[in-house]
């Protein structure tokens, strides 16, 4: 898990994470990945003006990214594609 988060390990992450989902855009809290080691992004349903679903139920599976460490490494892994990414700016410690 991620231990002492700063603003440049939120925004290292938050990059990452949206560089793995094509640039959509993502929120994630200041806590993320600091008390657990998944970290879980569901893609918000669009919506008309009105504020109905377009498509009706959303039937896609959220996107999963595990934290490990490796070689005193936090490594981001997307579970879907099996991509990781080494997080410079965080320090991790093993849960």
């Amino acid at each position: 898990m991620i231990v002492n988060p700063t603003a440049a390990t939120r925004t290292e992450l938050l990059h990452i994470v949206r560089m793995a989902l094509n640039n959509a855009p993502v929120t994630l809290a200041d806590d993320a990945l600091t008390q657990d080691t998944v970290l879980i992004i569901e893609r918000t349903p669009r919506r008309d003006a009105g504020g109905q679903l377009l498509n009706g139920r959303v039937l896609e599976m959220p996107e999963r990214f595990v934290l490990s460490l490796s070689n005193w490494h936090c490594v981001l892994t997307q579970e879907s594609t099996h991509r990781h990414w080494v997080l410079r700016q965080a320090k991790c410690v093993a849960r």
